[in-house]
């Protein structure tokens, strides 16, 4: 995608800018071409040993991301995600989230006192979304359409 000519990235521009103005997101570019990985060490006559992965259209991808980081970008600039928080923010890692943590209670330790964490992992938290609210939030924070 990155080496496509001008008049195709073009086209791309005119492609995604359509999707915005009709709202419609085209449908074979929500279809995923599934297939099963066995994983390492795994018995292969188990449906559970094998990793499935969802191979989506490229240019749908593509479009995504732009969305995506144009939300992320207007989120950030109206500081609507916080500087804890970890999922969807740029920049941030796991590995940081721990330094984090590590420093906080090293620096409470030295002061005696208790340092407290709850950690949340919702598996499969991005599938249950409620679409239409989420819609109707963007809409209350003035987001542009």
């Amino acid at each position: 995608m990155k080496h496509l000519p001008q008049r195709t990235v073009s086209i791309l521009v005119l492609i995604f800018n359509a999707i915005l103005v009709t709202h419609h997101f085209p449908t074979v570019w929500k279809h995923a071409r599934v297939i099963s990985i066995l994983k390492a060490g795994k018995d292969p006559a188990l449906r559970k040993s094998y990793q499935l992965i969802g191979l989506l259209v490229t240019i749908g991808k593509l479009f995504e991301k732009i969305i995506l980081s144009r939300i992320v970008d207007e989120v950030s600039v109206r500081g609507l995600l916080r500087n804890e928080r970890f999922g969807f923010h740029p920049r941030h890692r796991n590995s940081l989230q721990l330094a984090r943590l590590v420093e906080r209670i090293t620096r409470n330790f030295g002061e005696k006192r208790l340092t407290g964490a709850t950690f949340l992992d919702v598996a499969k938290a991005f599938y249950t979304v409620w679409i239409d609210g989420v819609l109707y939030k963007l809409t209350l924070l003035n987001l542009p359409s």
